[in-house]
């Protein structure tokens, strides 16, 4: 376990007098404070010795075999309800209890559910042969039940992420945890605790680009094609919503049943059955808005007690709802589908990154195992029904592997063939690195474009050769490097086994694609020419870019450790051949897909892109989730003072940032009835036409000029731009020359707008500007000042822009200005 979580030894810290609140929790310990901010920063400040980190470690490792006591207990307890109940009613209510069920109040860091405790427990329960429990299955389930179940599987899962921790630290090494078991650590973690890596919307289009073009290789080997796979997937979701609310009407319907019984006792004292005499005596002394919530009560038993039955589907069912023929419909439930003591009980009674449900996430139920009416054959109960989409490519690609990862070898289809395999293959790595390019491309409207470039180069064993760059993009002086993986982690690797995972993230994805972008690099930087597929030279030099960044782009989301790219160099992980500037920005595709939606300027995603980058080599901050940090920059900007109250040894981490994404995707695409509107950094009009008039305009050098409006902090920029509008009014309607300077102190950045005369020619509104431009520039002690002249009565804004981005310099001719007196009039 890290230094973060060792900080859990110190105790709750009094706030002294004066001390801003901010609705803050202060914890201090030896060598450690931590400041949580809200729902979105945690502060820390860390300054342990050696010691220090073991003495607050060694209780962590001393507690193993209590917890591991403990968990035994538990699994065993939540074993003994599996026995008495219905294990499918036990399994439903518990994915209801965890389940997003209303998209108008949904923040994460409000919901404390997660699937992974429906899956465990399903997958617990499939280590044994069905068993309906005592009375058949009859037995009331009581709500409380099911919640002390909840608290119990939540218990579990604390205690499996805090043994997985303390077991990675090794109090005799010269670190008590390396970076790489810190990883280790993360993989566990992530595996076991972690749902859902990317919006549904974003997974769907990422399985249909894969696997609709193979429709004819996967209907040949599995019996049904990948546009089949897609349709049954959404049934599944589709059938047992169906399902749930006609569940649901029952319980409704019994009871306005009851209640009726209640009207008719009070009316004529009639008894209706199958309830007695004082049942309804009760019901008539109670008020009669307080009735149906005691009717509701009553009835709320055998809603937990028959909901699992009701859940219950079969392939016809899945067939009609998605229009796929019946034979492939069943050909895929049972490819999908795992029977009660189908798991292996030695290796899934606890927690696992890698549950046998990841990729089979349908229960098969044998005759005798459901209640389907006029139904003789197989039926289906899905744990969690949007777990289908993402078991899928999993799935189709251990049926498809000639040589799969032993324990997916029982997926293996009898027809898999190496032919089979390579069309999956490259279709999968065609659809990566297409969708990867236009998404940059449409990030980077007016970029030039280059794909699928070759050079010669040396590989890592030392043999000169030819070899690719997947895509080069030129946008204004900036060139863009893209790497895209599309390999995937194997199941040791995800269970944090040594080997696997470092050779996989090493050789195979983020270290190999930023081992290759920066090949590339320095290809370019020795003044050779990369060539196009059809012979042709990419006519591009050194000279033409002043700035460059490496992009890895993963198929695969391994954000649990690309957010903390410090954390992946330290472990030997990245490129052995890169330098300082050579930091990359690694990236899934599916959250490049949110980038891309939600940004709205090839500007904004550089200046975003250059930020990114610049934090990944600070070591002091860090993210759960990639989009953590594209939220924090839409929100908060580039800085961290905000957080850290400009202590330079304080360090953060981001937590939260998405809940804004989360309401606006599920608004667009569905799951929110209530309007979200698009996560957007505040940038007021007129700075925003500013901008846009500058990238419509395309002079070289406009990044550099629209990265100080971006620089700007966010609660300055309206009253800059409000500033700026009355600066036009007063010179419209006054005739007024009017202007005014903004320096933004600690960035050593500042603004000058200024208006111009309508006939002022460019000859003379440059020298004008660029003049008040390098006087408040010296003036302040500034390296950037961006200066703005406005011609009045102009349908535009950027009349004239002046940028100066000299380091400052003592200049004697500018000092000597300074102590010339400003005239009265002179704009300030």
């Amino acid at each position: 376990m890290s230094d973060d979580e060792a900080s859990e030894q110190g105790q709750l810290a009094e706030r002294e007098p004066g001390e801003p609140a901010h609705g803050e929790d202060v914890l201090v310990g030896p060598g450690f404070v931590l400041v949580n901010e809200g729902d979105r920063i945690v502060r820390h400040n860390l300054d342990m010795t050696l010691e220090e980190r073991r003495d607050a470690l060694r209780p962590l490792v001393e507690a193993i075999p209590r917890v591991e006591g403990e968990i035994e207990a538990e699994v065993a307890a939540i074993q003994h309800v599996l026995a008495q109940r219905n294990p499918l009613n036990v399994i439903a209510s518990l994915w209801l209890a965890n389940a997003i069920t209303d998209g108008e109040t949904y923040a994460e860091y409000l919901h404390h559910g997660n699937d992974a405790f429906t899956e465990y427990v399903a997958t617990l329960a499939l280590t044994q042969p069905f068993d309906r429990g005592e009375g058949g299955g009859l037995v009331p389930h009581l709500p409380s039940e099911m919640a002390r179940i909840q608290a119990r599987v939540e218990d579990l899962f604390r205690s499996v992420v805090g043994l997985h921790g303390a077991k990675s630290i090794d109090l005799e090494a010269d670190e008590p945890q390396s970076r790489f078991a810190w990883l280790r650590f993360k993989a566990l973690i992530t595996g076991t605790a972690t749902r859902y890596a990317a919006y549904p919307v974003h997974l769907e289009r990422m399985l249909r680009g894969v696997l609709t073009p193979i429709d004819d290789v996967l209907l040949d080997v599995l019996g049904f094609s990948g546009t089949d796979a897609l349709a049954l997937c959404a049934a599944v979701e589709a059938v047992t919503e169906q399902k749930l609310n006609q569940h649901l009407q029952r319980l409704r319907e019994a009871v306005d049943g009851l209640l009726a019984g209640v009207d008719a006792y009070v009316e004529d004292g009639t008894v209706t059955p199958p309830h007695d005499e004082t049942f309804y005596r009760e019901g008539a002394a109670l008020p009669p808005d307080e009735r149906r919530e005691r009717a509701l009560y009553r009835l709320m038993p055998w809603a937990y007690t028959f909901i699992g039955d009701a859940l219950v589907f079969t392939a016809d069912e899945l067939a009609v709802t998605s229009g796929v023929a019946p034979d492939r419909a069943a050909a895929f439930a049972e490819r999908m589908a795992l029977g009660f003591g189908d798991v292996a009980s030695q290796f899934f009674t606890q927690p696992s990154a890698t549950p046998p449900l990841h990729v089979r996430p349908l229960i098969r139920l044998r005759p005798g195992e459901h209640s389907v009416e006029a139904h003789a054959g197989d039926a289906y109960f899905c744990p969690v029904p949007q777990s289908v989409f993402w078991a899928l490519r999993a799935n189709i690609e251990s049926a498809l592997n000639p040589d799969p990862p032993r324990e997916l070898r029982p997926l293996q289809a009898a027809e898999a063939t190496e032919a089979a395999w390579d069309r999956y293959e490259r279709s999968r790595a065609s659809y990566a690195e297409r969708r990867a390019m236009e998404l940059l491309s449409g990030l980077l409207p007016g970029a030039t474009v280059e794909r699928n470039l070759t050079y010669e180069a040396e590989d890592r064993a030392g043999e000169v050769g030819e070899t690719e760059l997947d895509g080069l993009l030129r946008y204004d002086e900036t060139l863009l490097f893209v790497e895209v993986k599309a390999g995937v982690l194997s199941p040791p690797a995800r269970r944090g086994a040594s080997d696997s995972l470092r050779e996989e993230l090493r050789d195979r994805l983020v270290g190999e694609g930023h081992y290759q972008a920066v090949r590339a690099k320095r290809f370019f930087e020795g003044g050779d020419r990369f060539r196009r597929e059809d012979g042709s030279e990419v006519n591009l030099a050194p000279g033409d870019v002043q700035d460059a960044a490496l992009v890895v782009i993963t198929l695969e989301d391994l954000g649990a450790f690309t957010t903390d790219l410090p954390e992946l160099a330290e472990a030997g992980l990245l490129a052995e051949n890169a330098g300082p500037d050579d930091t990359p920005w690694c990236v899934s595709l599916a959250d490049l897909e949110v980038v891309a939606e939600l940004v709205d300027s090839p500007t904004e995603f550089l200046h975003f892109l250059a930020h990114r980058v610049d934090v990944a080599g600070n070591p002091s901050a860090k993210a759960n989730d990639e989009l953590d940090w594209l939220g924090h920059y839409l929100l908060e900007g580039t800085g961290f003072e905000h957080a850290t109250g400009g202590d330079p040894d304080a360090g953060v981490q981001l937590m939260g940032y998405t809940t804004s994404m989360d309401a606006y995707f599920m608004h667009t695409y569905g799951g929110r009835q209530t309007p979200a509107a698009k996560p957007a950094q505040p940038l007021p009009e007129p700075l925003r036409k500013i901008r846009d008039e500058i990238e419509a305009r395309a002079p070289r050098g406009r990044m550099a000029i629209a990265s100080v409006i971006y620089d700007l902090p966010h609660e300055l920029r309206e009253p800059i731009a409000e500033r700026i509008r009355e600066n036009r009014q007063v010179a419209e309607t006054e005739g007024r020359d009017t202007g005014a300077s903004f320096p933004i102190q600690g960035a050593s950045l500042g603004l000058t707008h200024l208006m111009l005369r309508p006939e002022t020619p460019d000859q003379e509104g440059i020298p004008q500007v660029g003049g008040m431009v390098a006087t408040r520039k010296y003036e302040t002690r500034s390296d950037r000042w961006l200066g703005i002249g406005t011609r009045a009565g102009a349908d535009e804004w950027a009349s004239v822009v002046v940028l100066n981005a000299e380091p400052w310099v003592p200049n004697p001719a500018l000092d000597a200005l300074q102590q010339r007196p400003t005239p009265p009039d002179e704009p300030t």
